[in-house]
């Protein structure tokens, strides 16, 4: 994993088309089965295989760990904004269905530090490096197509929810999404998605929703 994971950028052993085509293929396999089982304990722990295997297939096209924002860096001003406007609306779109449910240890330090850092290694570190660089010259259009692609990962409410339920519980994530993989890319850096996500999850995971 550390020689994968190299500080410099090293010779391909695949080329880039291969390793983006194999992280949508994972893509594809990690939304059905979280549509499939979400809520579940395997949902929660599933995403790391997705997320380490394209980090994988891009270290072997020759991806370096700043290439995939697997580094702690500084936030930039423009991050930090975003960061702020952010915690407002996800704060301010749960707090109002918020009803205490008391303190679950597991669900709090373990589930919810899971599922947002599995989902920040995918999304943020393998499948948007991949679509920015295999959509040269075109990062807006991959910025929206990562974000777009983390928005239906979370269809899963439909299961539960009615339509216009739905929409407005995927929206708060595929806003959060966007903010996260543009800070991501701005600031090579991950990690304080990664911190956020955490967070909204943990909060989350002190409530029931009604």
């Amino acid at each position: 994993m550390a020689t994968l994971l190299r500080a410099r950028l090293g010779d391909q052993t695949i080329p880039l088309r291969w390793a983006t085509w194999i992280i949508l293929s994972l893509c594809m396999i990690y939304i059905a089965f979280n549509i499939a089982f979400l809520g579940t304990a395997a949902s929660e722990f599933f995403g790391f295989i997705p997320g380490m295997l394209g980090v994988l297939v891009l270290s072997a096209a020759g991806f370096t760990r700043r290439d995939c924002y697997l580094r702690v860096a500084p936030i930039s001003k423009q991050g930090r904004l975003i960061y702020v406007v952010l915690t407002l609306l996800v704060l301010g779109s749960m707090i109002p269905l918020f009803i205490w449910r008391g303190f679950d240890w597991v669900a709090l330090l373990l589930y919810a530090p899971a599922t947002a850092i599995s989902q920040e290694l995918f999304f943020r570190s393998a499948l948007l490096p991949a679509l920015t660089k295999s959509l040269k010259g075109r990062s807006t259009l991959a910025l929206l197509l990562h974000t777009a692609l983390f928005g239906l990962w979370h269809a899963g409410v439909f299961r539960y929810a009615p339509l216009w339920a739905g929409v407005a519980v995927i929206l708060v994530p595929t806003l959060s999404g966007l903010g996260w993989g543009w800070q991501a890319r701005k600031d090579e850096t991950a990690f304080w998605a990664m911190v956020q996500h955490t967070f909204f999850q943990m909060f989350m995971r002190l409530s029931s929703w009604g």
